[in-house]
């Protein structure tokens, strides 16, 4: 008895031991990976320092908004006592004052997030995060014309919000302001933003995209777990 004790005990501070190696080894991969896209992005913003054309410096904005937002998971799960998920509210919050950093400096528009509680891994947080700038930016750049919201409203307002209800996620991004031009088809659009938005939410998330522009412009994405959308790549795959 006491020898199998002495070899279960063994066993455990093996496990343990090992379990602490990989925990390091993984929370160095999340930091070189973050300090890698921050030097991309500074690299993008001595590039634009040298861009006269207006719409291509935008651009280059825009580039280096998308890196940053998936460089701050990878800040946040490095500094986080769970290498598998983070707090998504915290996660918007941040997201959200960078964007708005870059767009509205003056806080003319106001943002509300909503995600308390709501905790995603990696796969999931990447693509949402993702998700999410499109649309602010979109949102920052053609909502409120002349700094105004849609008629009726009071205040140029963008709301956030994300839910876990148990068996799946959903993401709503919604604004209050003039809504899509007349006549335009969000599902075959051929602009960057609205075709990240498509590939990443029913491709890589495998969830369903709704839009709705009767005040505003609304979009929301629902989709269940990580592991349930691989099962389900892989038997369509079959």
């Amino acid at each position: 008895i006491n020898l199998d004790i002495s070899r279960l005990k063994q066993t455990e501070e093996a496990l343990r031991r090992s379990l602490e190696e990989k925990e390091t080894l993984l929370r160095e991969v999340h930091h070189r990976v973050k300090n890698n896209l921050a030097a991309m992005i500074d690299l993008l913003e001595l590039q634009r320092a040298g861009i006269t054309e207006a719409s291509l410096a935008c651009q280059w904005v825009e580039l280096g908004n998308r890196i940053r937002a998936m460089a701050l998971i990878h800040d946040m799960l490095y500094q986080s006592d769970n290498l598998s998920r983070i707090d998504f509210q915290e996660y918007l919050r941040t997201l959200v004052a960078h964007l708005r950093h870059a767009f509205d400096p003056q806080g003319a528009i106001r943002i509300e997030v909503a995600a308390t509680g709501v905790y995603m891994d990696l796969d999931s947080a990447i693509p949402c995060g993702l998700i999410v700038n499109e649309l602010v930016v979109n949102a920052f750049k053609y909502a409120f014309p002349g700094g105004r919201p849609r008629p009726g409203a009071s205040a140029c307002k963008i709301t956030i919000t994300a839910d876990w209800d148990g068996a799946a996620y959903t993401l709503t991004v919604a604004d209050n302001g003039v809504g899509l031009p007349a006549g335009l088809d969000w599902t075959t659009t051929r602009t960057l933003g609205l075709r990240l938005v498509r590939m990443l939410g029913q491709h890589q998330l495998g969830g369903q995209l709704e839009l709705d522009g009767a005040c505003g412009t609304r979009v929301s994405l629902r989709f269940g777990s990580r592991q349930e959308t691989q099962l389900k790549i892989k038997s369509e795959s079959e």
